[in-house]
């Protein structure tokens, strides 16, 4: 039986000489529990539980701690007894009264509705292991120096820092310093995949739902009773055709708590989140995948532990010994150098960044595949980005796909190695920040042979890639794409695709290319770059989520504002999910906005146009080069007047849009060209309506010259009839298309009712507005282009003075 710590907690305040209790059978007496339940109370429970017998000189201690996860000063209880009995009769009983279960476990622990589930660490002394590397190594790095190259020692001592670790959990809300949880066993994480696997279910039976349309009376009458004479029992975690969407949403709270209570978090006093999107089930696969790294990692060390009796090495030697991969600094003068520098360059997408080291790689366990690499052409070298904690499990034991267990629907192109020809696109997964800007990434010679070619996702293995399309790899067709005329190539013959990025003709759904490989034997990792990225937040290293809402114009709005310290996946998560919420739409935008009945419609702004801009009138630059207007005083008055920002705010004020008071910044071409599409309907339906008035009032007049008997003819009546339902109909129309036109063009009522836009007048007025913004937005730009124009001249000055 693996038990669930190994420690005495300090807490217990024995001698230091005192030892947890071994029974006959190798069982340490010391438990850790831990209860989720995001359904209980305003704040959810997501507390834990610790026991532990202690033998101290000859005196048995029950020591007992609980609390909410990630307290600083959890409650703790400490008994003494004279008589080892005495002691496991206390100790088994608490285990019993908080699980359900008996101890010491005999048999797998069942988990009880409402008690307490175990945790189960890795049965080593791992903490008390790196503690005495840690001081074995202080003493050996006074008394040795490395072997190793100085660029070398620099990347080892980056992704062998236990202080990465340490950040990285607190990113994904685990605390390692705070936490008193200890370390998760590879069974523990199994189980965590498990239960990731059964959300991605029900996630997918609660889209399914909501793309069904709603079953009529009389058909959910009929089905009722056709269930009455023979149910069928329902096979998977949700059955989505007999259930309610509220009903499986309650599995999204239950299953949630579940992973939690496994995989322990810590929220602080916060409620803990209901994990109910594709993008938090992806943040929780990518937890699992840190926390089996972190397993692999506290091998190595235990191993690196044993190996320190023999001679003097450096700790950094140790640590590079423990990697099992070669590793050598590239010349930056050298063609290789150049080549990846190239790379790095042209698919950056605009990041500022700097090349911090190039290091030649080569993991000796690759060379048993090679003849697998070498049958199969097409080679290209292609990045991989990952967590810096992630990379002592990668170098040691290579790049590996996502196990059985692990969700299918979690992996975008089915369970592979993701690959990519933009640094771009793999530089998001290295989770670089201001506080920790250095990423490292992989180069990877990959074969991919004849690529499956394919604009969306869709979930495959090597086995349908082959046999059902006679391909070696999956190629996800992306909107941006290296310039192929701009490609290099290695002296091996790996093509490099090294080339501007530049957009592609279709409609493909990824932004940027991605190659998947399904066998571990078609990549060969070649070299290991560490990039230092620059001005990734502005003024700080905080990430914030700030909201802001209310009434078009209003002086007050509502506003919002979520701190996430250093956890940008949090901080996304927590954007992307209210942007769903809100819109009904997947945030960031890979496909054009899609408007679903009672969601907000995104207003497209321009980006061009920097906020800073509209009120610099004239920049320091510009005053240095004033000079007196040659125009006659005239024509100067003239344009002062058309040229004036405050007159374009009285003309959109004066059509119910205030710039000033307006939230909402400046709208997009793209907008103002739906919005002249939405008045060209208003237009053809107000017109409609002109004629079917014309005509009901010709059909009452041709009625009143009639006789008194024909005049309420039955005729009469249906066509009177016809015509008021047409008329409502299109009255609906115009509100409808009124309010998208205002959901789309933002417009400032105050307190008052939009108003329909029923007549031609009032389209008319709506044209005069979208031309006053075009015109804007060409205004606009000019002063953009002006004020670049200006500052070329001051740096063209300041480089003749140089």
């Amino acid at each position: 039986m693996t038990s669930t710590a190994t420690i005495v907690d300090p807490k217990s305040h024995c001698s230091a000489n005192a030892e947890l209790y071994r029974d006959a059978t190798g069982v340490r007496w010391s438990f850790m529990l831990n209860l989720t339940d995001i359904s209980y109370g305003v704040y959810g429970n997501n507390k834990f539980y610790m026991g532990q017998l202690i033998v101290d000189h000859g005196v048995f201690v029950v020591f007992r701690k609980w609390g909410r996860v990630g307290a600083k000063s959890p409650q703790s209880q400490t008994e003494r007894f004279d008589t080892l009995e005495n002691a496991e009769r206390a100790f088994q009983k608490v285990f019993q009264a908080k699980t359900g279960n008996k101890w010491p476990l005999t048999t797998p622990f069942i988990r009880k509705k409402g008690k307490y589930f175990l945790v189960e660490l890795d049965d080593e002394e791992a903490e008390r292991t790196v503690a005495d590397v840690g001081k074995k190594v202080e003493v050996k790095k006074e008394l040795v120096a490395s072997k190793l190259p100085k660029e070398v020692q620099n990347m080892v001592q980056l992704i062998c820092d236990p202080e990465v670790v340490t950040r990285e959990m607190a990113s994904l809300n685990v605390d390692l310093k705070r936490f008193p949880l200890g370390k998760l066993s590879k069974t523990q994480i199994s189980q965590g995949y498990n239960i990731l696997q059964r959300l991605s279910a029900t996630l997918e039976a609660i889209e399914e739902l909501t793309r069904t349309p709603a079953v009529p009376a009389k058909a959910a009458k009929a089905g009722s009773k056709s269930r009455r004479k023979g149910k069928a029992k329902a096979k998977g975690p949700v059955a989505a055709t007999n259930r309610s969407l509220s009903s499986i949403r309650g599995d999204l709270k239950a299953l949630s708590s579940e992973f939690y209570s496994l995989i322990p978090h810590d929220f602080g006093r916060s409620l803990p989140p209901v994990i109910e999107t594709m993008t938090d089930l992806k943040l929780k696969l990518e937890l699992l995948e840190v926390l089996s790294n972190l397993e692999i990692s506290q091998m190595l060390q235990k191993e690196e532990a044993n190996k320190l009796t023999g001679p003097a090495v450096h700790p950094l030697d140790t640590h590079y010994n423990m990697l099992n991969t070669k590793m050598k600094p590239l010349s930056k003068r050298g063609k290789e150098f150049k080549i990846i520098e190239k790379f790095i360059n042209k698919t950056n997408g605009g990041s500022k960044l700097s090349i911090n080291t190039i290091l030649k790689i080569a993991r000796p366990e690759e060379d048993t595949h090679k003849d697998v690499l070498g049958s199969i052409d097409n080679h290209k070298l292609l990045w991989h980005g990952s967590r810096l904690s992630n990379f002592v499990g990668i170098l040691s034991q290579g790049l590996r796909i996502a196990p059985p267990e692990a969700p299918r629907n979690g992996y975008q192109f089915g369970k592979g190695l993701y690959f990519a020809d933009a640094l771009a696109k793999s530089a998001n997964y290295c989770c670089a920040t201001s506080r920790n800007p250095t990423a490292v990434l992989l180069l990877a010679d990959v074969a991919l042979g004849t690529p499956y070619q394919i604009p969306t996702g869709e979930f495959l293995d090597y086995k349908m890639v082959k046999d059902q399309h006679g391909c070696d790899s999956t190629h996800g067709l992306g909107r941006m794409a290296p310039a192929e005329n701009e490609f290099e190539t290695l002296p091996d013959g790996v093509v490099v695709p090294a080339g501007t990025l530049k957009p592609v003709d279709g409609h493909q759904h990824l932004l940027y290319n991605e190659f998947i490989v399904y066998r571990r034997e078609q990549v060969q990792l070649r070299y290991l770059v560490a990039l230092y990225f620059q001005n990734l937040i502005q003024n700080g290293a905080d990430y914030m989520v700030f909201r802001k809402w209310g009434r078009v114009g209003t002086k007050n709005p509502q506003r919002a504002l979520e701190r996430y310290n250093t956890s940008l996946e949090k901080a996304q998560a927590s954007f992307m999910k209210k942007f769903l919420d809100k819109s009904g739409n997947e945030w960031p935008l890979t496909e054009p906005f899609k408007r679903v009945e009672g969601k907000y419609v995104l207003v497209e702004l321009d980006e061009e146009v920097q906020e800073e801009e509209k009120d610099e009138v004239m920049s320091e630059a510009e005053k240095e080069e004033e000079v007196a207007s040659t125009l006659a005083e005239t024509v100067q008055n003239v344009l002062k007047l058309i040229c004036d920002a405050n007159v374009i705010a009285r003309e959109v004020a004066s059509m119910n849009l205030d710039l000033k008071r307006l939230p909402l910044g400046k709208l997009s071409k793209t907008q103002i060209r739906q919005g002249y599409a939405i008045l060209q309907q208003l237009s053809a339906a107000v017109k409609e309506i002109d004629e079917l008035r014309k005509t009901a009032a010709d059909s009452q007049e041709t009625a009143s010259e009639r006789p008194v008997a024909t005049r309420r003819s039955t005729r009469v009546k249906r066509t009177t009839n016809s015509h008021l339902v047409q008329l409502r109909r299109l009255n609906n129309s115009l509100k409808t298309l009124s309010s998208d036109f205002y959901t789309l063009i933002p417009h400032d009522f105050g307190r008052g009712l939009p108003t329909s836009i029923d007549s031609l007048d009032k389209v008319k007025l709506k044209i005069d507005l979208l031309e006053v913004l075009a015109n804007l937005e060409i205004s606009q730009e000019l002063e953009a282009e002006k004020k670049k124009n200006a500052e070329k001249k001051v740096g063209a000055k300041s480089l003749k003075n140089t």
